[in-house]
């Protein structure tokens, strides 16, 4: 539902809100689920199912927060069962890219996530302690 701007006000650039989407990108055996725009409550099923997913086909995830620019206590609390899943399975593994001056990372230090499951300024980061490493021309392989 699409909401009329009133008379005489103006909608600028920045106050645009940018709905939830999810990417998903194979790099073989690790799975890497960008999440890009606000992610809460609208978007935190389409979330779990996809992370459920990805667990099917792959036993190393990376969540990609860098282009999230928000979530919410729902989207926090998937991710923290994400990381449950992998930590009751030894082959499994479950991080988590979340800039150091980003809302996200703000909200993963006021919850204590990062001490759930590895939390990464950078996916390059991730990628090396998951045993992928770049092999240049924006390549990735295992390691």
């Amino acid at each position: 539902m699409r909401l009329a701007v009133p008379e005489g006000w103006q909608v600028l650039e920045q106050d645009r809100i940018e709905r939830g989407r999810i990417t998903v990108h194979d790099l073989g055996y690790v799975r890497v689920l960008a999440l890009i725009g606000e992610h809460d409550l609208s978007s935190v099923d389409a979330l779990s199912d996809e992370v459920e997913r990805q667990f099917r086909q792959s036993s190393h995830i990376v969540v990609d927060l860098t282009r999230a620019t928000f979530v919410d206590s729902t989207v926090v609390c998937a991710l923290a069962l994400g990381g449950e899943h992998a930590h009751a399975r030894a082959a499994c593994r479950f991080a988590v890219v979340a800039p150091a001056d980003s809302f996200v990372r703000k909200v993963f230090d006021v919850v204590d996530l990062r001490s759930i499951m590895p939390t990464y300024d950078t996916l390059a980061e991730a990628l090396a302690e998951g045993g992928v490493k770049p092999t240049g021309a924006g390549r990735l392989k295992p390691a």
